[in-house]
Parts: structure tokens; C-alpha cells; sequence
């Protein structure tokens, strides 16, 4: 029994909050053709003052009335980031809650991305 769990636990991610992605993974999918959805959930000050390369802006204060502009990603990779993790994880588990299954959470969030020397753009 105890194996059957572990097994289903390998895979079944939905079952749990969002899988941990590193910051040299996300720039790997970031490259891909069809490169997953990435979720800064900081505030709009916070973003213009610095935000992760075709990073959307979508406040967790703002999340319920914006839900509709994730309509379609349910079903897709959706990277979601914050200063420091409580806002990223609080937002997660709303979309898990909405119905989204493949939900990521950055590793670091946004201190970890600047702190990593990544790259960083600033708003126009």
C-alpha cells in the first residue's frame, strides 16, 4: 500500500501544491517554442520596478477579478513567482482550487532570480 502511494505521489502533481522549477529550467522553457505562462504575482510597482523577461503582471490582490485572462491556460504550464514565495503560494492554490494542473512555482521567486544575477527587465 504504502508503495502504491508513492507511486501515485511520482505521478499525480495535481494531488499537491505546484512543482518547484529552477531558474536555469524556466529559462530552458522559456525558449521553447510554446514557452509556459509566467505569473508575477507581485503588485504593478513592483513589477515595473523589475520583473523576470515575459513575465505577465497579475497581482494576488487582483486575481479574482482578472481570473478570465488565464482562461485556456487551465490545461498549460503556468510559472508563478512573487518577492518571496507567500503570495506565489497563496495564489496557487486558488488556481489549483479553479482547476489549473500544471502550476510551478519559481524556486528563489523574484529574490532568488535577482540575487542569481538573472535577467531582468524593467518596465517601459
Amino acid at each position: 500500500m504504502r508503495r502504491a502511494l508513492a507511486l501515485l505521489c511520482l505521478f499525480s502533481p495535481t494531488l499537491f501544491a505546484a512543482l518547484p522549477i529552477d531558474q536555469q529550467t524556466l529559462i530552458g522553457w522559456q525558449q521553447k517554442e510554446k514557452p509556459p505562462l509566467l505569473l508575477d504575482v507581485r503588485t504593478a510597482e513592483e513589477f515595473a520596478a523589475g520583473h523576470i523577461p515575459g513575465a505577465r503582471n497579475l497581482s494576488s490582490a487582483e486575481l479574482n477579478e482578472r481570473m478570465g485572462e488565464l482562461k485556456g491556460f487551465e490545461q498549460k504550464p503556468v510559472v508563478i513567482y512573487c518577492r518571496s514565495g507567500r503570495r506565489a503560494s497563496e495564489v496557487i492554490t486558488r488556481l489549483e482550487k479553479a482547476g489549473f494542473n500544471q502550476l510551478y512555482h519559481l524556486s528563489g521567486d523574484w529574490q532568488g532570480w535577482v540575487k542569481g544575477k538573472r535577467p531582468i527587465k524593467m518596465a517601459d
